[in-house]
């Protein structure tokens, strides 16, 4: 993998822990892998990001090999006063 796939992965991490952080559910894409890994958390290092699922499993996984992000944000409008 390139340098350039490196950075991408880098800003998609950075993405999805600013999702996580606003109560996002988050499903991180990896190059050959079929099925998205389910996350709720992450810890970003120089050169790898280890991810948590809901189960407590955790992979750790390098930049490059990333290849996207679903993101699902909660509601932010509360109609309770409707």
């Amino acid at each position: 993998m390139s340098a350039k796939d490196h950075s991408a992965g880098r800003e998609i991490v950075d993405s999805v822990d600013e999702c996580l952080h606003g109560g996002a559910t988050v499903q991180l894409y990896l190059r050959s892998r079929a099925d998205p890994v389910a996350i709720v958390r992450i810890n970003k290092s120089q050169f790898s990001v280890r991810a948590y699922t809901q189960t407590g499993e955790f992979f750790d996984f390098a930049y490059s090999a990333i290849e996207g992000a679903r993101y699902k944000r909660p509601a932010t409008m509360d109609l309770s006063g409707i």
